[in-house]
């Protein structure tokens, strides 16, 4: 990709990023839904999950000003901000699934892999 080109996308992530924080990040099958910005200034929101949600639209911005002026660090830019989107995220999903799942989860996972291990690592007879 060119760098005009590169430029150009960086512009529109930010714009994405940037009117995705005001859409619903969460949505309970209809019942309850919340955007960045609702979950950014609700109560009892831990102050490291209010930074990251607060740096989606600064980061938007970022790569909205670096792909407009055709910064020489726009590239660094986009990589830096898609991988603390993912990054957060991923970590985010993990410490969700390890305080929701139970036991008997473990045990079944345990025994998908060991069977997934043992079935390609068995020779098979001719």
């Amino acid at each position: 990709m060119s760098t005009k080109s590169g430029n150009v996308v960086l512009v529109g992530a930010g714009i994405a990023s940037i009117v995705a924080f005001f859409l619903p990040f969460l949505d309970l099958g209809g019942i309850a839904s919340a955007s960045g910005w609702e979950i950014l200034v609700a109560d009892h929101v831990e102050w490291t999950t209010r930074i990251a949600l607060l740096a989606l639209p600064l980061g938007g911005l970022a790569l909205m000003a670096a792909g407009a002026t055709q910064s020489r660090k726009a590239r660094l830019i986009g990589v830096g901000f898609g991988l603390s989107v993912y990054g957060f995220l991923g970590v985010q999903m993990i410490r969700i699934f390890l305080a929701t799942t139970g036991v008997g989860l473990w045990i079944t996972l345990a025994a998908a892999a060991t069977a997934l291990v043992a079935g390609i690592a068995t020779k098979k007879k001719r």
